[in-house]
């Protein structure tokens, strides 16, 4: 009963993102205490000695230690409820989705969330409003597309759960007989969504889609040609596009590159410098979970002359690495590292699967884009920055798990 109620959450999960954080932390949260229960229960915690597990809870206990130690009572409860994500990631990798139907419906779930909120933008692009309601942002030169959502966060969330989808989709075009008609409607699929990650107007959406097309034409061995044959077209209509929208050229390839060339002088810049410098003076547990916002405007902090907080601070230090080590310590953020290199190795281990099954090559290629370390990020602890990415993280250990198990019938 446990275990079904537990799969009914896992594949109500996608669609919930939609909703906001609420939602999606609700079952977070259900699906960790239901996981536990069942431990107890069954008294089978040996899951626990999991290497990556093992780190994971030993994060969590840093993250609570560094909160207890903070001069912010609300930072401690932050550090400590963070162990319910690791813990939606190991249920579902060792009890949710074991089995290949359940993976496969939390897959079919993802497909129709990305489908919607691709639908959902591209008419909130063409109207002004999406089916909510919601009205775009118009900026100066650019749209800011919101989606669903109260914030204009439709592409980076939009693109964060899109390959799973992707390939799940290659995936069922693969199964059939007509694949010319199946490749047609996966083409438009892929083209809707990247599409709307480029008109979204956020570049780190646009940057990630690039680098996951990318990882697709690397690693997709089957679906290389496709893959190939997307990314050519993509840059055609993408500098078609550019050339016909010079707001656009300015917003993702002229502005970007300046402040790459300059990054020491953009917001971004000053941030991580600050950041550097907090880490330098606070290196053990750093400054406690969301502290970095009352900790940076100390002018010990400032840098070439900005003393001026609102030039070089923001509520976190907008790369989740770097907020790590300045808000939870060095030991964390190496704990962390190790845990995402123990998961990439063991899809390195089972590199020939990845290259041909394109569920998991999907997946790896979703951790591996969010686990990008030179990026603009959201705050590691804000609920819908996460809730994604350990779902993403629990679909691939599980799928990891299950290719394993299977390699040792054979």
């Amino acid at each position: 009963m446990m275990l079904t109620i537990a799969r009914w959450l896992a594949i109500a999960f996608p669609v919930s993102l939609l909703a906001g954080p609420a939602v999606a932390e609700i079952i977070t949260i259900l699906i960790a205490i239901l996981f536990l229960v069942h431990g107890v229960r069954s008294r089978d915690f040996a899951w626990v000695a999991t290497p990556w597990v093992a780190l994971l809870l030993m994060v969590s206990v840093m993250f609570g230690l560094s909160g207890l130690l903070s001069a912010e009572p609300q930072s401690a409860v932050r550090g400590i409820v963070w162990i319910r994500f690791p813990l939606l990631a190991a249920a579902l990798c060792f009890w949710v989705l074991r089995d290949d139907v359940a993976q496969r419906r939390v897959l079919l779930s993802l497909v129709l969330t990305v489908a919607f909120l691709a639908a959902d933008m591209l008419l909130q692009y063409l109207t002004g409003s999406d089916i909510f309601g919601r009205a775009r942002v118009d900026m100066f030169t650019y749209v800011r597309l919101t989606g669903p959502y109260s914030a204009p966060r439709a592409g980076i969330s939009l693109i964060w759960i899109t390959f799973p989808a992707i390939f799940y989709v290659l995936n069922c075009v693969q199964a059939r007989g007509n694949r010319l008609a199946g490749y047609a409607v996966a083409a438009l699929f892929v083209a809707l969504v990247m599409a709307m990650a480029h008109f979204s107007g956020e570049r780190m959406a646009f940057l990630y889609g690039v680098l996951g097309m990318a990882l697709a034409v690397v690693l997709a061995r089957r679906l290389r040609p496709f893959f190939l044959v997307m990314v050519l077209a993509g840059v055609a209509a993408l500098g078609v596009l550019l050339l016909a929208r010079p707001d656009m050229l300015e917003q993702q390839v002229t502005r970007a590159s300046r402040e790459i060339a300059q990054i020491d002088q953009s917001i971004y810049g000053r941030l991580w410098v600050s950041s550097t410098r907090i880490v330098a003076d606070q290196a053990l547990l750093g400054v406690g979970p969301k502290q970095f916002r009352t900790a940076c405007p100390n002018p010990a902090y400032g840098s070439h002359g900005l003393d001026d907080p609102k030039l070089r601070c923001a509520m976190h230090p907008h790369n989740f690495y770097l907020e790590l080590a300045t808000e939870t310590g060095v030991i964390s953020l190496l704990l962390f590292v190790q845990a995402v290199g123990l998961v990439l190795y063991a899809c390195w281990k089972q590199r020939a699967r990845v290259m041909d099954d394109a569920i998991l090559c999907g997946l790896v290629i979703a951790f591996i884009v969010r686990m990008w370390p030179i990026a603009s990020t959201p705050s590691h602890f804000a609920p819908w920055f996460a809730s994604p990415m350990w779902l993403i993280a629990g679909l691939l250990m599980a799928r990891l798990a299950m290719s394993e198990r299977a390699g040792h019938v054979r």
